[in-house]
C-alpha cells in the first residue's frame, strides 16, 4: 500500500507494491513519475533485480489539482523518498510538435509550436532529442505544474510521453519489415505512432467524445497512410479493453487487432497481474529516457 500520512482527497485507483520494497535501498532503484492530469502514476524500478516492485495511481480532483499533486508530492512516502539513482517525469501534453532536427532551432522553437497551438506566457517550452530517430519534440507546459514537479525532484529528467511512445516503438520494430500501428488510448483523447523498421513513418494526437470520432480519425491516418484496414496490424495501449464501445466499433472496420505487452526485458511484482499487459505503456518505458 503506498503509505499515506493525511487523507487524500484524490482517488487511488492503483497500487501495487512489492513486499521486499522497504527492504530495498533508494539508490538501487529508479523512479518513473507520469503525469497527465487529472491523473498522476509513478512507478519504481530495482535496478539490482531488474524488477519493477511499485506503481500507484492518483486521481486528482477537478479541483484545486495543482494544490492536491503538491501534498502527494510531500507526503506520499514513496515520492517523497531521496536518493533514487535517477528520476524521470513523463508529462502528457496537447500542445505539441515534431520537427526534423535539420529543421529544429532553439531560437525559432516558439514559433514553430506556436503554428500548432495557441502559446501563452503561462507556459514553459521544452523539448526532447529522439534517440532512435531524427527529430525533435517540442511542446509547452504550464509553468506552475512544472516548477512543483521540479521542485519535488530537484535532478529529474522531463520527458513528453509521446516520445516515450515513439521511442519503444522503434525499438520494438526495429527489426519489422512490415508497417507497424500502435494507438496509445487515455480518457477522451489518443495518440497513433506508426513505424516502418526503424523509421517513423507517422506520430499524432487526437481528441475524441464518442465511438465514431475515435474510429474516423483511426481510418483517417489508415487511408492518408495507405495503410489497408483489412490487413494492417493495429495495436493497442493504455486504457482499453473489449468490452468498450470504441473498440467494437474498430473491429467491425479493422480486422487484425490486439493487445499491447509490457516490456519483456524486465522482471514485475506479483500485484502485477492485477493490471492489464497494455495498462501503463508510457510509464513501463520511461527506462528509454534516462539518459
Amino acid at each position: 500500500i503506498c503509505s499515506m500520512t493525511t487523507v487524500y482527497q484524490a482517488l487511488k485507483r492503483t497500487s501495487i507494491i512489492d513486499e521486499s520494497l522497504m527492504a530495498t535501498m533508494p539508490e538501487n532503484c529508479c523512479l518513473y513519475v507520469h503525469v497527465a492530469l487529472p491523473f498522476l502514476s509513478f512507478s519504481l524500478f530495482d535496478r539490482v533485480r531488474n524488477k519493477y516492485i511499485c506503481l500507484c495511481e492518483y486521481r486528482l480532483p477537478e479541483e484545486n489539482q495543482l494544490d492536491e499533486l503538491t501534498t502527494i508530492l510531500k507526503q506520499d512516502e514513496i515520492l517523497h523518498t531521496v536518493g533514487y539513482h535517477k528520476t524521470v517525469v513523463s508529462f502528457q501534453s496537447e500542445k505539441s510538435v515534431l520537427a526534423p532536427t535539420a529543421f529544429y532551432s532553439e531560437d525559432d522553437a516558439w514559433r514553430l509550436l506556436s503554428l500548432t497551438s495557441p502559446l501563452s506566457d503561462l507556459e514553459t517550452l521544452c523539448a526532447d532529442r529522439l534517440k532512435y530517430t531524427d527529430a525533435v519534440q517540442v511542446y509547452a507546459l504550464p509553468s506552475d505544474l512544472l516548477n512543483i514537479i521540479r521542485s519535488a525532484f530537484h535532478s529529474c529528467k522531463v520527458v513528453h510521453s509521446g516520445t516515450v511512445l515513439m521511442e519503444s516503438e522503434l525499438l520494438r520494430n526495429k527489426n519489422n519489415t512490415e508497417s507497424s500501428v500502435t494507438v496509445n488510448v487515455r480518457q477522451g483523447s489518443y495518440d497513433i505512432v506508426v513505424t516502418t523498421g526503424n523509421k517513423l513513418i507517422y506520430f499524432n494526437s487526437f481528441t475524441y467524445n464518442s465511438s465514431e470520432d475515435f474510429i474516423y480519425y483511426l481510418l483517417y491516418v489508415l487511408e492518408q497512410l495507405k495503410l489497408n484496414p483489412e490487413k494492417t496490424a493495429v495495436r493497442f495501449l493504455g486504457e482499453f479493453d473489449k468490452h468498450m464501445a470504441s473498440f467494437l466499433i474498430t473491429a467491425k472496420y479493422v480486422r487484425n487487432l490486439s493487445f499491447g505487452s509490457r516490456p519483456e526485458s524486465f522482471e514485475y511484482s506479483y500485484g502485477f497481474s492485477q493490471i492489464s499487459n497494455h495498462a501503463h505503456a508510457i510509464l513501463l518505458n520511461q527506462y528509454l529516457c534516462e539518459s
